[in-house]
């Protein structure tokens, strides 16, 4: 997607605050070294890509991907981090007041690799390239795995905001009836969806995401079986409920269709729930 320019060097207050704070030999550091090279690498736009989207935003929003499946990080963690990390602006080359890359651009940008061929081909140059710094073991670990890192990254998030749907679903329940929830909810329910926990400790920090995929739907089918089963009908009518039950049944439907092991992004299941609630 290079179209000829250069990318953009390390803001002036970027590099005044990395230069005591960052040592040269870090991940970051050295990143930060190479995006004007890795950027130079990248397959040249000649008229295959449908997005007008600039090549250095298409750079950034690449690497930041590739550093969320290094990091194992969702779309609202990695926001933050381009927003607040010296690290993450240092290394994609942002000014320190940097808004931030939000969420929901994080995740149109991995619709559009999924639907379009150049931009995926032009993706994966990048993230090759960054794998062949060997500064990310995960990186290094899921390279004979056959992925391309974006599916990692969809399931992800995925089970981030199911993680997310379930925690306001029971919290909505025990508004409604503390005993009715008292009766379904398993031991770890508590600690695993109470929804003031961040991203990192629901999810992030789990080392095989689609484990963790799979019991949060495990645990959605217990809930939604024991509230098909109880005489009131209301709390299954709870508006956290519904959304719940919808987005889980979709999903459902899709399972056997996927020949990967990512949310469909062409037609995400979540993807626009992601953006509303985070945006």
């Amino acid at each position: 997607m290079n179209n000829g320019s250069v990318f953009p060097p390390v803001p002036a207050d970027t590099a005044q605050a990395a230069r005591n704070a960052i040592a040269s030999g870090e991940a970051y550091f050295i990143l930060s070294q190479e995006m004007a090279s890795l950027y130079a690498l990248c397959p040249r736009s000649e008229g295959e890509v449908t997005s007008e989207e600039d090549p250095v935003v298409f750079m950034r929003h690449a690497v930041v991907t590739v550093l969320q499946e290094a990091e194992a990080m969702t779309d609202r963690c990695a926001e933050r981090a381009t927003r607040s990390s010296l690290n993450w602006s240092y290394a994609l080359h942002l000014p320190l007041n940097a808004s931030g890359i939000p969420a929901h651009e994080l995740c149109l940008f991995r619709q559009k690799l999924f639907s379009d061929a150049a931009a995926h081909a032009a993706f994966q140059a990048i993230r090759e390239d960054v794998m062949g710094l060997q500064l990310w073991p995960n990186l290094l670990r899921r390279e004979g795995e056959g992925r391309d890192g974006i599916s990692y990254v969809c399931r992800l998030n995925q089970t981030a905001w199911f993680v997310e749907a379930l925690g306001r679903a029971l919290e909505a329940i025990a508004s409604y009836s503390p005993d009715l929830l008292r009766r379904l909810a398993l031991p770890h329910w508590y600690t695993q969806y109470a929804t003031d926990l961040s991203d990192e400790l629901a999810i992030a920090s789990s080392s095989d995401v689609e484990s963790a995929y799979q019991a949060v739907m495990k645990d959605i089918s217990h809930l939604l079986t024991g509230l098909a089963l109880y005489s009131d009908e209301e709390p299954g009518r709870l508006p956290e409920v519904r959304r719940l039950r919808r987005s889980w049944q979709l999903d459902c439907e899709r399972c056997d269709l996927r020949d990967r092991a990512c949310v469909f992004c062409d037609k995400c299941v979540v993807g626009v729930d992601i953006a509303r609630w985070h945006a």
